[in-house]
C-alpha cells in the first residue's frame, strides 16, 4: 500500500505549481472558521463568569442596603443572564464539536447550522442583555 505525501499548504505543490489545490484551502478555512467560532464562545464564557465575580465580589460597595430594591433585582437578574449565557457558550462549544464529526457521512462540517448557530446567537443575546443589565443597576446605585 502507498503512503499519501501529506500536503504543505505553504511550499509548491509537487508538479511545480503553486497553486493550492481546493480540497486544502477549504479544509484550512473550515478549520479556521470552527477556531474562531469556538474561541469567541470561549471568550464570552470568560467574560461572562469574570463579571459575575466582579459584580458578586463588589456588591455589597456597589449595592448597599439603604438603596432601592430595583438595582438588586436588576444586577440579580443580570446574574441569570450571566449564567444563561455560560449554558449557551457550553452548548455553543459542544455543539461545534458535535459538527466536527456529524453521524450521518454526507453531511460536511459546518459552524453554520442550526444547532450552532442557535446557541451562539443566545450567547451573545444574553451577554449582551447582563451587560446593560449591569451597567444599568450600577449607574442607579450612584
Amino acid at each position: 500500500m502507498q503512503a499519501h505525501p501529506v500536503l504543505d499548504v505553504t511550499s509548491p505543490v509537487a508538479d511545480g505549481s503553486s497553486e493550492i489545490p481546493d480540497g486544502a484551502f477549504m479544509d484550512e478555512r473550515l478549520k479556521k472558521a470552527f477556531d474562531f467560532a469556538a474561541d469567541g464562545a470561549k471568550q464570552l464564557i470568560t467574560l461572562a463568569t469574570g463579571l459575575i465575580a466582579l459584580t458578586i465580589s463588589f456588591q455589597k460597595d456597589i449595592l448597599s442596603n439603604k438603596l432601592l430594591a430595583t438595582p438588586k433585582l436588576l444586577m440579580k437578574c443580570s446574574w441569570s443572564l450571566y449564567i444563561l449565557s455560560l449554558f449557551f457558550g457550553l452548548w455553543t462549544l459542544f455543539a461545534l464539536t458535535g459538527s466536527l464529526e456529524p453521524k450521518t457521512s454526507n453531511l460536511s462540517p459546518s459552524t453554520r447550522g442550526v444547532n450552532v448557530v442557535f446557541p451562539a446567537v443566545a450567547q451573545i443575546l444574553m451577554f449582551i442583555a447582563g451587560l446593560i443589565l449591569t451597567v444599568i443597576a450600577t449607574a442607579k446605585a450612584w
